[in-house]
């Protein structure tokens, strides 16, 4: 009697290409992974890193803000020391207007900060207090440069 094989009994050749096909395959998919991951890892850094810089410095000093100005507009001497007045004049007004206007802006800050504790357990209080001097960083952007020292500024002409 004749015996009957199967499909599935008969080996099947081996393929000489089908394991590098394979590990090929496996390459590309892995180095396609690596490749988003490193694009999504430095969006994310570049995001975080924005988020972490401080705000944009103001000219530090009304001699770099003329100087700023007469480069952008192509100043005469005569126009430079004329736009130089206006700019100390002014100026000096910001400072002023900063000067009285940040310690009503901090009194706010710290009035939410005494009317809140009252609410609060103490652990819930601890916490608040502790986290915020964070929130009063906000001051910052009225606070004067400490880079600009009193001696650098020009007098009023």
């Amino acid at each position: 009697m004749k015996e009957e094989t199967s499909v599935q009994d008969v080996a099947r050749p081996a393929d000489p290409a089908g394991g590098n096909r394979r590990w090929l395959a496996m390459f590309w998919l892995s180095a396609l992974i690596a490749v988003c991951g490193a694009v999504l890892g430095a969006t994310g850094a570049v995001f975080w890193m924005k988020s972490q810089s401080p705000p944009p410095r103001r000219p530090r000093v009304v001699a770099e803000t003329v100087e700023s100005i007469r480069k952008e507009l192509g100043l005469s001497a005569e126009q430079a020391r004329a736009v130089e007045k206006v700019v100390q004049k002014r100026y000096e007004e910001l400072n002023k207007l900063r000067d009285e206007f940040l310690p009503r802006f901090k009194g706010e800050f710290e009035g939410i900060r005494d009317e809140v504790n009252p609410v609060l357990t103490p652990e819930q209080s601890r916490k608040w207090n502790e986290q915020f001097p964070a929130i009063l960083r906000v001051t910052r952007l009225f606070q004067k440069s400490d880079s600009a020292a009193p001696e650098e500024r020009r007098p009023a002409r």
